[in-house]
């Protein structure tokens, strides 16, 4: 049977509830201090990146034993996912992920707020790819944002469309999970937060058993939970969703079908990532990466050009080289970094603007260079800033666990040699 769609949002809370009391506890159960979260950088553009899997250490300790942690390790990159859940299931399945509105209702409660404009909504998802649906989202948004209520009731808004509307990027926070038996085998789910902008969406992903191998089963399996009918609901197609903030309806993984079919999943993932490519190596691999700072500078000659290069590394072995190009259009923006405020690498974060990805070129021949490797070229786009950045892999990216000996690493591939940010 489906979940049951309350379940993720009939919490316990005080009778007089405060919009700042529900950030709080947020923070407080997630283990983490929403404002010392670590190092911001573009490798994980949402939570200023400590380098370990992003996840609260007594949550990892309550799943060493389930699935989650002792299955695939690809279970770790959709544990983690931060708003990210359909580009990560894209990149996994290697097509189409839609996601269909099974219930959207505004709550009416007695219990009162100490803010004049609050609304509520439980919402209800499923999310299927080849017609089969592998994961239902069950979720109660609240919002007490003025603006952004105006938005929903007048402007014909979508409640899952709000943070791309107002280019709002929230702070995530992972709460919950856990694993349960089912008759065709573990039954995942996991529960989160997203909160930012007088927005808050307090989520309950449950995952279908086997859910990574449900277009591998029998083609005459249905496999997956049954498909709901849509209800009618206004907009009931595929609509836009919180599982990928930074996409529209529905979300195919960007690579055309002769990359995709050489590339691990994994591979893909982290080369349609969209600003978490840090998170995606860390659940992954379930090691820590840390993040060099080469550069970090205003380019020659353009005041509002800087240049910025990292290498992410793990156990003394670099994984990656990511050289980025910034266009800082405000003068706010360029205030901040010149005044050392913030490092260009932290300005999403810091002034909470979700960005758009745009994927521009994919490489998995690197013989070129002498190296094997793999690498993309993608922008970020936010009001007042652009950034281009190149990513090279190496391949031990790809196999960090199976690397054990130094002598073997042959170094990260060139594979963008004419980029204006040189390595």
């Amino acid at each position: 049977p489906h979940p049951n769609p309350r379940l993720v949002i009939a919490r316990n809370h005080p009778e007089k509830r405060t919009v700042a009391a529900s950030a709080e506890y947020c923070a407080a159960m997630a283990g983490q201090d929403s404002h010392q979260d670590g190092r911001a950088n573009f490798g994980d553009i949402m939570q200023r990146s400590t380098g370990d899997m992003p996840a609260p250490k007594p949550l990892l300790d309550k799943l060493k034993d389930t699935e989650w942690m002792t299955g695939h390790p690809y279970h770790g990159v959709v544990l983690t996912a931060n708003g990210a859940l359909q580009r990560t299931m894209s990149a996994w399945y290697q097509g189409e992920i839609k996601v269909q509105v099974l219930l959207n209702s505004e709550i009416k409660e007695i219990a009162a707020w100490d803010h004049s404009h609050v609304k509520q909504y439980d919402r209800r998802v499923q999310m299927s790819c080849r017609g089969k649906v592998f994961c239902i989202a069950t979720s109660r948004v609240i919002i007490t944002e003025k603006k952004a209520i105006e938005a929903v009731e007048s402007a014909g808004v979508g409640i899952a469309q709000l943070y791309k509307h107002f280019s709002i990027m929230p702070h995530f926070y992972l709460i919950d999970a856990g694993s349960q038996n089912a008759p065709a085998g573990f039954q995942l789910w996991r529960e989160y937060v997203l909160t930012g902008g007088g927005i808050e969406c307090r989520i309950r992903e449950d995952f279908c058993p086997n859910y990574l191998e449900l277009l591998t089963t029998d083609a005459s399996s249905n496999g997956g939970y049954p498909v709901e009918p849509s209800p009618g609901l206004p907009g009931a197609k595929s609509v836009p969703h919180l599982g990928d903030l930074m996409k529209g309806t529905s979300c195919l993984n960007t690579l055309d079908a002769e990359i995709a079919e050489a590339a691990a999943p994994l591979q893909r993932a982290l080369l349609t990532a969209a600003g978490n490519v840090i998170r995606i190596l860390t659940s992954y691999h379930k090691c820590s990466i840390n993040v060099g700072l080469l550069k970090s500078c205003r380019a020659a000659g353009d005041s509002n050009v800087y240049e910025r290069s990292v290498l992410l590394i793990s156990n003394g072995m670099s994984l990656c080289r990511a050289r980025t190009k910034i266009t800082l259009e405000s003068q706010e923006l360029k205030d901040l970094v010149d005044s050392g405020k913030c490092d260009v690498g932290g300005l999403f974060r810091m002034m909470n603007l979700l960005p758009s990805f745009e994927l521009l070129q994919v490489e998995l021949d690197s013989s070129d260079s002498g190296t094997p490797g793999f690498g993309r070229r993608y922008m970020l786009k936010a009001e007042g800033i652009v950034c281009e950045t190149v990513e090279e892999f190496t391949d031990v990216a790809l196999n960090l666990a199976e690397m054990k000996d130094h002598a073997e690493l042959k170094g990260i591939p060139l594979i963008f040699p004419d980029f204006s940010v040189k390595p």
